[in-house]
């Protein structure tokens, strides 16, 4: 598990970020950080990223090897120069365990029907011309294989179609069943929250955690979620 205690966090001469926030992340499931733009959520990403996160804690529990970490941007830009099947054959190639070392047609496999079809039409074009949709599924999928116990993604959804969007969820929860801590950043809370086993919201410079959809709306009230979201940041909920 990675957790920390009483986080305090600012950026040099900014007002702080977060103050006393306490989380923890567990492995074999996916966990949500939704929020405001500008409220944090990269910045969060970035922090357990890294091991400078303990200079700002109370106390904390991290991996040993930070390498175990994998955290995959926005938008990626590496190894475009590659074609899609020399990437795969590349990257399956540093699996950090000989537990999920595999072919390039195991690794279709395991992707599924669809999606591996899918990934298997691309495999003679270069990652500079497919879309960054297409490059994030891929990313996306061979991080089960390429990464140790914990996935830290910010934002894959920019851009994407509903379909596609549905493919990433559908590999995340793939991911996710392997062992590895899925955490995930996104501005598309509904799906966030539909597909994460529980949800921090970043409001107020510290992390509240919610397990459902319900507890989310009963807090900050409301018709669905998005009007409980918009409540969040404009109403004070009466204690």
């Amino acid at each position: 598990m990675i957790e920390f205690h009483g986080l305090n966090f600012a950026f040099k001469s900014r007002a702080p970020l977060f103050v006393g926030c306490d989380a923890h992340f567990k492995r074999g499931v996916i966990t949500g950080i939704i929020g405001r733009s500008g409220s944090g959520k990269t910045t969060i990403l970035r922090l357990l990223q890294s091991k400078s996160i303990t200079r700002f804690t109370e106390y904390s529990t991290l991996p040993t090897n930070f390498g175990d970490v994998a955290y995959i941007a926005p938008q990626q830009t590496a190894y475009l120069g590659l074609s899609v099947g020399e990437f795969i054959d590349f990257a399956l190639s540093l699996a950090k365990s000989t537990k999920f070392r595999m072919s390039r047609n195991d690794y279709l496999q395991f992707c599924g029907n669809n999606i591996g079809q899918y990934i298997e039409r691309l495999l003679q074009r270069r990652l500079a011309r497919i879309s960054s949709g297409q490059r994030q599924l891929i990313f996306i999928s061979l991080a089960a294989f390429v990464s140790g116990p914990y996935i830290l993604i910010d934002e894959p959804f920019t851009g994407l179609d509903p379909v596609s969007r549905g493919w990433i969820w559908a590999l995340l929860t793939l991911v996710a069943s392997t062992g590895r801590g899925i955490i995930i950043a996104s501005h598309f809370i509904e799906e966030v929250v539909a597909y994460s086993s529980s949800f921090y919201l970043i409001i107020d410079k510290r992390l509240r955690l919610f397990l459902s959809e319900e507890e989310f709306v009963t807090e900050f009230g409301g018709r669905n979620f998005h009007e409980a979201f918009f409540r969040a940041h404009t109403v004070r909920p009466k204690r």
